[in-house]
């Protein structure tokens, strides 16, 4: 009786040992699961909330979503510029500066690079070539 009994104990201890590696490791799952979920949201707002500041000789311009959004404001500027000079080669000098900020953006391409055009009619253009 007594070596049962010794079996059914050592059966039982296995049983809650295993059970107690379980319950651990089912903690443990649950905790990285809950840090990559925070993770994942914070970047989600980071990132829905990060925009780039234009800059025009000081002033603020306002914000853009992305860089390819700056690109193609200078682009834009460019062409309205060439219209005005008569040139197919204006390229236009330091004065636009680009910042990232916590904001969300709220100009396009297009506004950004009319309300340069229409803040300074002298705008700095570098050597034509």
């Amino acid at each position: 009786m007594s070596t049962l009994l010794n079996k059914l104990e050592g059966q039982c201890t296995k049983i809650n040992h295993k059970a107690g590696k379980q319950v651990i490791t089912l903690k443990a799952a649950m905790i990285i699961i809950s840090i990559l979920l925070i993770m994942s949201v914070t970047t989600l707002i980071h990132s829905s909330f990060t925009a780039y500041e234009i800059q025009y000789n000081g002033n603020t311009i306002g914000c853009v979503e992305d860089i390819e959004t700056y690109n193609e404001a200078v682009a834009e500027l460019e062409q309205k510029l060439e219209i005005k000079e008569g040139t197919s080669d204006v390229q236009i000098d330091g004065n636009i500066q680009i910042k990232p900020v916590h904001a969300k953006a709220d100009l396009s391409a297009f506004e950004c690079a009319d309300i340069i055009y229409k803040m300074d009619n002298d705008i700095d253009l570098a050597q034509v070539k």
